[in-house]
């Protein structure tokens, strides 16, 4: 499920907690409420998905392209203008290229400040991303919208060229496609329902690791 699809499901008592991102956790709490921050687990990295052993040149380009927005300082500003208010965020006109194929990717649009609509029209953090990529390599974009649960699926089979949608590099996620590097890191969160925030107590966990939430 999407980031609001856990919250509201959190919230409704179908689940006893969630695990988001920082940014994602404390923008929706505040939007939906009736949620509490209890604990920080370890940092995520965010990648873009290419198919397994497919796709090489692409995603060699993408690193690149993000190796020199870091290194410009694009991919910080980026961060901060987007994290800071994504509803009235400005995003830059950016001259989409025309000729060439285009490059099919699969999103999920939905959490700001990543991707989302706005005024009925896709922006984003991830968005402006691809864009500066599309520009990058002089290749229009296309973007294709379904549910969180099939972006990995959509370039296991070959559907689409890439998948972006605040994807953790995970081992698991791994097995079935080839990551870019990180262009976004951060910490996970865990949410639970407000009214349940003092049934858990944290406990220390083993030497050298994070500790653990119990219910009591």
């Amino acid at each position: 499920d999407g980031d609001i699809d856990m919250l509201e499901s959190l919230v409704s008592g179908t689940c006893d907690a969630v695990v988001l991102d920082d940014y994602t956790m404390k923008y929706y709490t505040r939007e939906i409420g009736g949620v509490e921050v209890i604990d920080t687990l370890g940092k995520l990295s965010f990648g873009t998905a290419f198919k397994k052993g497919k796709n090489g040149a692409l995603r060699e380009q993408f690193n690149s392209f993000i190796r020199e927005i870091e290194s410009n300082g694009i991919l910080q500003e980026m961060k901060q203008r987007w994290t800071n208010n994504p509803d009235d965020a400005p995003t830059p006109h950016l001259e989409m290229p025309q000729n060439e194929t285009p490059v099919k990717i699969s999103i999920s649009a939905g959490a700001a400040p990543f991707q989302f609509y706005k005024d009925g029209k896709l922006d984003g953090f991830e968005i402006e991303l691809c864009r500066r990529f599309a520009v990058f390599i002089q290749r229009p974009i296309e973007f294709y919208d379904s549910d969180w649960a099939s972006l990995v699926t959509s370039i296991a089979t070959g559907i689409n060229d890439m998948a972006i949608c605040a994807l953790n590099i995970s081992p698991e996620r791994a097995e079935a496609v080839d990551f870019s590097v990180p262009y976004y890191i951060c910490t996970s969160m865990v949410g639970i329902r407000s009214e349940n925030s003092e049934n858990y107590v944290e406990k220390e966990g083993p030497e050298g690791k994070a500790g653990i939430l119990e219910s009591m």
